[in-house]
């Protein structure tokens, strides 16, 4: 009974471990994710000046 008990305690610590590991990985990618969408929406207000970027707009 007691091994049990200390089993069931280790895989619930175990499991709290891993939920915590895989919530600070989602954030992570949340936050490199907004940051990515910041940037492509300032890339579309303000584009850079630059000779490459302007003919490509003059070809399309």
């Amino acid at each position: 009974m007691i091994l049990k008990d200390a089993y069931v305690a280790s895989q619930r610590n175990h499991l709290g471990s891993v939920a915590n590991v895989l919530d600070r990985q989602l954030q992570f990618n949340m936050d490199r994710l907004i940051f990515l969408r910041n940037g492509m929406h300032e890339a579309l207000v303000a584009p850079l000046a630059f000779s490459a970027l302007q003919s490509a707009v003059t070809q399309f």
